[in-house]
């Protein structure tokens, strides 16, 4: 079911963002085709780094229609202002603050992607009527191609390459981190959250749960109490027995 999750998010960011490709691929004028293929690019590295997010989390959907809101926006520009256009980059980067706050997302991405959209903000404030005009090209008459936009432009997919990077990684150390948490359950059993923070250095308390939530949902361990008094032990036979069926309601 996840990977099929997975599947249907990468095919519906494929399908809304190839609209938009097409799209910017009949325009000329420099200035829009930056602005447009950027939200893209941000908008699917979005998608990429909310992935890890339950799918019906309110921040995993206010952060992705949003991008996709920009897309819009940049593709119709005479329709948003550039105060509009400011307050849903901002809103982005609020968003991505609280995903930050829980846990949700790491500090080196929502940093990247929060840089990003500032960037984008001060680029369609500052050239919002070049951006707009619908000429087919940009004349002796009017204002030049700012001096490396072209290079930025083909280079517009270095945040989504980075952060399938930073994924890969993000992975590696989740795995290694797993793999001492599961260690600690080898000493004893039945235990917190701070108990294992004290055996494994270096790791907040908030990574320690999101890692031991995901150990449950693999059936690698088991968890009793709520919230604070959470403890966990290893999964046994015993447990896989006792496990209640699925029933259809």
């Amino acid at each position: 079911m996840i990977k099929d999750s997975k599947k249907d998010d990468r095919n519906e960011r494929d399908n809304v963002l190839s609209h938009f490709l097409n799209f910017t691929n009949s325009i000329s004028n420099e200035y829009r085709t930056f602005l447009v293929k950027k939200c893209e690019r941000l908008a699917s590295a979005l998608y990429v780094i909310t992935g890890f997010i339950e799918p019906q989390d309110p921040v995993r959907l206010k952060l992705r229609s949003t991008a996709l809101d920009l897309i819009t926006q940049s593709s119709q520009p005479n329709q948003s202002s550039s105060e509009v256009f400011g307050a849903r980059c901002a809103e982005i980067a609020a968003l991505l603050e609280t995903a930050k706050s829980g846990g949700l997302v790491s500090q080196m991405n929502a940093s990247l992607i929060c840089d990003e959209y500032a960037s984008l903000a001060i680029f369609f404030s500052d050239h919002r009527p070049t951006i707009m005009d619908q000429g087919n090209y940009v004349g002796k008459d009017r204002t030049p191609v700012p001096k490396g936009l072209k290079g930025q432009l083909m280079s517009a997919s270095s945040p989504l390459a980075s952060l399938r990077d930073n994924k890969n990684d993000t992975h590696k150390r989740q795995d290694e981190r797993k793999s001492l948490i599961v260690k600690v359950f080898n000493k004893k059993d039945n235990v917190s959250i701070k108990d294992i923070s004290s055996e494994i250095n270096g790791y907040s308390e908030k990574t320690i749960q999101r890692d031991l939530i995901s150990l449950v949902r693999e059936g690698i361990l088991k968890r009793e109490g709520e919230r604070r008094w959470s403890t966990y032990h290893k999964v046994t036979p015993e447990d896989k027995k006792l496990k209640s069926p699925e029933v259809d309601l």
